[in-house]
């Protein structure tokens, strides 16, 4: 492990509780009751969920933005309607929602989106971020994370574009384009409860990469 880490990576580790735990965890996963899925691969993104800044996705839906989200450019997209309000970005991001809608995906009217426009070696992107608190019979809460990435004006995405979503335990999804697919987005959700976070990451290729401020969701501050 520690042929692998950084002075500045080692530091993090030796200062965090939960990034001892899981170097314990990883190292012990051999026994049946620890998660087997543990991987050295992961350990760049738990750093980065455990030391970056965090975005509270939960203020959205008091259509409020906090200093992380005002840090990054994020901008907040108006309530969803039954009707598109033909606006732009706000109008693809409906036209996004109704072709989502029709592929089963549940999106409440509820739900509150932000976008931010970035750039990977030249290449202009689009990432909607969707979320809402979910109604579930778990006895603790939930909410759920809808990140989308596109290209302005629905331009069409590189074929080798990568979305990444981890929380502090792994790589929950890499998705990319399929092959000879002709869709204009990626798009992918995630659930979690209330006391957890996501990162989400987009790449070119290995090396070109834009890692997003980590994703929570706090409905009291």
């Amino acid at each position: 492990m520690w042929e692998i880490l950084t002075w500045e990576q080692a530091i993090a580790v030796l200062t965090s509780p939960d990034l001892l735990n899981w170097i314990y965890n990883l190292q012990t996963q051999a026994f049946p009751e620890v998660k087997p899925q543990l991987s050295v691969s992961f350990l760049p993104d738990l750093l980065k969920l455990i030391t970056q800044p965090v975005l509270n996705s939960g203020r959205w839906l008091w259509n409020e933005l906090d200093e992380v989200a005002q840090d990054f450019s994020w901008v907040l997209l108006p309530s969803l309607t039954a009707t598109s309000a033909m606006r732009s970005p706000a109008e693809e991001f409906e036209m996004i929602v109704a072709q989502l809608r029709d592929r089963k995906e549940e999106i409440p009217l509820e739900s509150r989106a932000a976008f931010k426009d970035i750039a990977i070696a030249g290449v202009p992107l689009r990432l909607y971020a969707v979320t809402w608190h979910l109604i579930s019979e778990s006895e603790k809460p939930e909410w759920a994370l809808l990140v989308i990435l596109g290209a302005p004006a629905l331009n069409s995405l590189p074929h080798h574009v990568k979305l990444r979503i981890s929380d502090q335990n792994n790589i929950l999804v890499k998705r990319g384009l399929e092959a000879g697919s002709d869709d204009s987005y990626i798009f992918t959700r995630v659930v979690g409860y209330w006391d957890e976070k996501f990162l989400v990451s987009v790449s070119l290729m290995d090396g070109v990469e834009v890692t997003l401020p980590t994703f929570a969701f706090d409905l009291e501050r």
